[in-house]
């Protein structure tokens, strides 16, 4: 379990997500601040809302009963937001034993976040990113599984459901990006506002100016695009 703390208000996101990495880390190629990131991100919002609303209609058309209620979707989604912090812990639990994870509110960006630099395996990176996720699966399953009659409870599992799963959209866009830009043997690590990949050992030195130069090209693109 890694030694997770409670910070509060965060206005320097900086000083909890600073470590060491090693001179040959390759940064990933994603915006470099939380704002460009919510905003790389929200493709991903369509694909959770269209599957918990095709859920409420597809259990509609099989039932032929209406299932839900505007007043108790709302508590449902009231609870979602409460799990914001649910939703950082969740995060924080599957850093390494030794890491330090602190949790807080960012105010500018409407945001709870947990935040460390510590290396971990990709697979285990992927783990952490998309964990959350459970708190909107649970609720549409349970959905699924709740009698067509109890419209309070499905109501309130929608809402659950949409929150749980809209709001890592984030999450589900830093997995992708390290899902296609990270070979299976490298370390991820978050730095600051940027994540990181490395290999356990130095590549060869032609090899790491390779990787470094593709990373100022895509940077230099992205940016001319911004202009």
């Amino acid at each position: 379990m890694p030694k997770i703390k409670w910070v509060g208000i965060i206005r320097d996101m900086d000083i909890y997500q600073t470590g060491i990495l090693p001179a040959h880390a390759v940064q990933l190629r994603i915006p470099r601040n939380l704002s460009g990131t919510m905003t790389a991100g929200t493709p991903f919002i369509l694909p959770p809302i269209l599957l918990c609303c095709g859920s409420v209609f597809l259990k509609t058309l099989l039932t032929g009963r209406i299932l839900v209620h505007p007043l108790w979707i709302f508590a449902g989604v009231v609870l979602g937001f409460v799990c914001m912090l649910l939703h950082e812990l969740l995060h924080a639990v599957v850093y390494p034993k030794d890491a330090y994870v602190y949790i807080g509110i960012v105010p500018k960006n409407f945001a709870a976040v947990a935040l460390a630099s510590h290396p971990m395996k990709r697979k285990r990176f992927l783990l952490m990113t998309l964990l959350p996720a459970v708190l909107g699966i649970l609720p549409l399953l349970l959905f699924w599984i709740l009698p067509a009659t109890a419209v309070a409870l499905n109501s309130i599992m929608f809402g659950l459901a949409i929150m749980g799963l809209v709001s890592p959209y984030v999450d589900y866009f830093i997995a992708y990006q390290v899902f296609r830009q990270v070979p299976d043997d490298c370390f991820v690590q978050n730095e600051k506002d940027e994540v990181y990949y490395f290999t356990k050992e130095a590549p060869p030195v032609r090899e790491r100016l390779r990787a470094i130069a593709e990373a100022d090209a895509a940077e230099e693109a992205q940016h001319d695009e911004a202009l």
